[in-house]
């Protein structure tokens, strides 16, 4: 009776771990969406891409709400480890329906391995996309802040 009630803690030890490591990988895979963290009651900071790591033409999206806001500024780095050539393209698109604004944020490297730079927009939609794009030779590592204002 006792080699059958082991057996059966031993099994479940084993589902157990096995259990931890799945979800551990579908961690991994698929981070948490951005949280936004209100400040002063008439802002909103929101880390929408914080160390994603985008290979040579990769590109990725991300929304916010923003509605009710004023406007918003984007402050986006990004990093490689060697020299890259090229640039790192942020769009920023409001709607529905969607607005794009002219004025592309662009990250240029220039033969660096840093490369940063910031913007302001008035608010002209309730949703906030952004689209990074990767147009360097090498993968890089991107972090975009967007701060809404009432």
């Amino acid at each position: 009776m006792n080699l059958i009630v082991a057996r059966r803690w031993i099994m479940a030890g084993v589902m157990g771990l096995c259990m931890a490591g799945v979800s551990g990988v579908a961690m991994a895979q698929a981070p948490p969406p951005p949280q936004p963290v209100t400040i002063v009651g008439n802002t909103q900071s929101t880390l929408l891409y914080q160390d994603v790591m985008l290979m040579p033409g990769d590109k990725q999206d991300r929304d916010m709400d923003v509605d009710g806001f004023a406007r918003v500024s984007v402050l986006a780095a990004a990093t490689s480890d060697a020299a890259a050539m090229g640039r790192v393209g942020v769009g920023v698109v409001f709607g529905p329906p969607a607005v794009p604004i002219d004025n592309r944020l662009v990250l240029p490297f220039k033969g660096g391995t840093e490369a940063h730079e910031g913007v302001t927009h008035p608010v002209m939609g309730p949703r906030l996309h952004i689209n990074v794009v990767n147009n360097t030779n090498q993968p890089v590592t991107v972090n975009i802040s967007v701060y809404a204002v009432k």
